[in-house]
């Protein structure tokens, strides 16, 4: 789960502000002061949400002395969202269940009497991106997006500045990837925004049914780490029946021109390396399959969502025999994908091959177990760099080093949904693995000033030490 920051945008109360006391949450929510008293809302990632009120002092107001309490949810693109609101079993406050709020620039409204007198305040949700120095407003034209016909999505990115970012590195030969599936993942499209001398990143995509839709745009700005970014969109027209998520009981589907088996080496477990397994076959004689072209310069491209859609996973393989001055002319038989998951659940992987240029998506819906130990606390050194090792790359990914001195680094991996399983630096010929969940300490001693690079095993994650 990513979870949003919550910033108080507005409060409007009758009466004069009183002075007040300790406004530390109760309950895990964001507390909002309002003239005589405080309210604390929760959002839970699962949909529930809570209502609580204490005084200015902090002393808990029953639930029965709130009145008319209602919440609204506004996402962009997307119909308001009323969520009933009741009193709690316990008593303490009011209780109610909906769609999660997971989305950049989602408001929440909420209003009650309390003493006979009207509250209104809100809370925006502003951030649902692994860098929180870039972020993405998302326009459609027409603004009225309707099945069946073609709109324009229009990708502004921002710094935290506000400035508008159009150098992005191309990364599998796009500057962006933006992957969208309906909410009951029974659709998925990958496409790529181009930048437009307005300075936003455009696509044009049609939709074939009405209904919502989450789309993850994965870039990498210029001299920062990758970013993974949703957004919420709401499709006006007809609706198809939802499609239930089952796991698989038969892991080997046959798409197109295509058979392929899914197996893994290790139980599925959320919080361990994982090494996911791809058989290609032939559909009709069985045979292996030698002939896949190269599609976005890799073999194959896997994208994995949760059946919530709190989760999101971009990966691609990797082929330990080959290398960027001897890339293989043929795809090995299995195509072997590294990756992990943050937390145990119900996932849908889509795995797309090109054979005779034609793109073959493949689907698996998987149940990932949980892991019984939890994951240690970073536990560096005094005299280490704390480096955290994330999906979003290596943070910091640029760090002071002396030319000579020995320089110990403390390499953090809190979990395994990223591909930083290994860590490298080629012109030191080091070469270390980081279990997730584990503090690895390498020590390196710089021979020459300069940059000297660090990757992970598959180059996706990167980071330099400045030698002086």
């Amino acid at each position: 789960m990513r979870f949003a920051t919550l910033v108080t945008i507005g409060a409007i109360a009758a009466g004069p502000a009183l002075s007040h006391g300790e406004h530390t949450p109760l309950y895990g929510g964001v507390v909002l002061s309002l003239a005589d008293h405080h309210v604390e809302a929760v959002f839970k990632p699962d949909g529930k949400y809570g209502l609580y009120f204490t005084d200015a002092t902090g002393t808990a107001i029953p639930a029965t002395d709130a009145s008319k309490v209602s919440l609204t949810i506004l996402r962009p693109h997307r119909k308001a969202e009323m969520i009933p609101m009741r009193l709690g079993d316990s008593g303490d406050g009011w209780d109610g269940t909906g769609t999660p709020v997971a989305d950049r620039k989602t408001t929440v409204k909420i209003s009650y009497f309390l003493g006979g007198k009207p509250y209104t305040s809100e809370i925006l949700f502003f951030s649902s991106s692994t860098n929180p120095l870039f972020h993405i407003d998302l326009h459609t034209y027409p603004e009225k997006v309707e099945a069946n016909q073609p709109v324009r999505l229009s990708l502004a990115i921002q710094n935290s500045d506000g400035k508008s970012v159009t150098s992005l590195d191309i990364v599998h030969e796009k500057p962006i990837h933006l992957l969208v599936v309906s909410r009951d993942l029974a659709e998925f499209y990958h496409i790529h925004p181009q930048l437009t001398k307005a300075g936003a990143w455009d696509v044009t995509h049609t939709f074939p049914w009405g209904g919502s839709y989450r789309l993850y745009a994965d870039y990498t700005p210029h001299d920062s780490g990758g970013v993974v970014e949703w957004m919420d969109l709401e499709v006006e027209g007809p609706r198809r029946p939802s499609i239930k998520l089952t796991p698989d009981t038969q892991l080997t589907k046959a798409v197109g021109s295509l058979r392929v088996t899914f197996s893994c080496d290790t139980p599925l477990v959320a919080g361990n390396d994982l090494q996911l397994k791809f058989r290609v076959l032939d559909a009709k004689t069985g045979a292996p399959v030698r002939d896949l072209q190269r599609y976005l310069g890799a073999w194959g491209h896997i994208a994995i969502v949760s059946d919530d859609l709190q989760e999101f996973i971009h990966a691609h393989p990797f082929d330990p025999e080959e290398s960027p001055e001897h890339p293989s002319l043929h795809n090995p038989p299995v195509i072997e994908v590294p990756t992990g998951f943050r937390r145990p659940g119900l996932y849908k992987l889509w795995i797309q091959f090109q054979r005779n240029s034609v793109v073959i998506p493949v689907p698996f819906v998987l149940r990932v177990a949980g892991k019984t130990e939890a994951p240690e606390a970073p536990n560096a050194p005094r005299d280490a760099i704390l480096v955290t090792v994330s999906s979003a790359g290596y943070d910091p990914a640029h760090i002071e080093a002396k030319l000579g001195q020995p320089l110990k680094l403390a390499f953090y991996r809190p979990d395994a949904q990223n591909c930083g399983s290994v860590v490298n630096f080629p012109d030191l010929h080091v070469s270390r693995e980081l279990p997730p969940g584990k503090t690895t300490i390498v020590t390196i001693v710089p021979r020459q000033t300069g940059p000297l690079s660090f990757a992970c095993k598959m180059g996706m994650l990167k980071g330099q030490l400045i030698v002086r």
